[in-house]
């Protein structure tokens, strides 16, 4: 996908998570645990504020030096779309591989890396409200864009997994696992020497999974019980330790 495409899509999903949020803003959401639907409109309107902070200055922008919450919830929709709309437009109107801070631990510092970070982030919390209004008989969670998904699943094995694993010492966090798109992608985790590569292991676990479920699982949104799995489950029951 194109820096565009991954703009578009962010576009589509982040106001698909306001109009789930607005059906109950305080409905809690079970993938945050201690936020309602509100604290996650919240958190997400400043991460907006702050990317589009970044995409303007292309420096780096303290998260704290975003403006507050609005206090009534009757004011978080219209200044959240303010914060999307001011984002999309600062996003949309860089060249993608023009140079930006950004967050990558290997070294990307292209203003297009913040289009598939935010594509992922929103498409994962529009998840997460969906499915809280699921809980309360709504209709299940749309399944993430397969591309953002797939993208998503590169962008947490190569930014993300390597600090996480670093972090663990826990021994159930061992061995291989190979995740296998049903949309055609195949990606393996290695465990054994703390670190994500490309491996053959004997006595792998294999997923096979949509792109969305595998993100959503890597993500510990949704339990491994519910994929298709091969092999050997004792790392799958450990996974949960990874959280970032």
């Amino acid at each position: 996908m194109n820096s565009s495409d991954f703009l578009s899509l962010a576009a589509d999903d982040a106001r698909s998570l306001l109009r789930a949020a607005e059906t109950a803003w305080e409905r809690p959401v079970r993938q945050c645990p201690g936020w309602n639907a509100a604290d996650l409109v919240g958190h997400i309107g400043q991460v907006l504020e702050w990317i589009g902070s970044i995409a303007e200055s292309r420096a780096r922008v303290s998260r704290s030096s975003q403006h507050a919450v609005p206090e009534s919830n009757l004011e978080l929709p219209s200044w959240y779309r303010i914060n999307l709309e001011r984002t999309l437009d600062s996003l949309g109107a860089a060249a993608p591989e023009s140079e930006s801070w950004t967050l990558s631990r290997i070294g990307d510092h292209r203003i297009g890396w913040w289009n598939r970070r935010l594509a992922v982030e929103v498409a994962i919390h529009r998840w997460d409200l969906e499915d809280a209004a699921a809980c309360e008989g709504a209709p299940p969670p749309h399944r993430l864009n397969s591309d953002v998904a797939t993208a998503g699943v590169e962008e947490f094995m190569v930014e993300f997994l390597p600090k996480l694993v670093s972090q663990q010492e826990d021994e159930g966090l061992r061995g291989a696992i190979l995740l296998d798109s049903t949309d055609g992608s195949r990606s393996w985790i290695h465990l054994d020497d703390r670190a994500s590569v490309s491996s053959d292991s004997m006595g792998v676990t294999t997923i096979r999974a949509s792109s969305s479920d595998i993100l959503l699982w890597l993500t510990n949104r949704i339990p491994w019980k519910t994929l298709e799995v091969t092999g050997p489950t004792k790392v799958l029951e450990h996974w949960v330790q990874l959280r970032r």
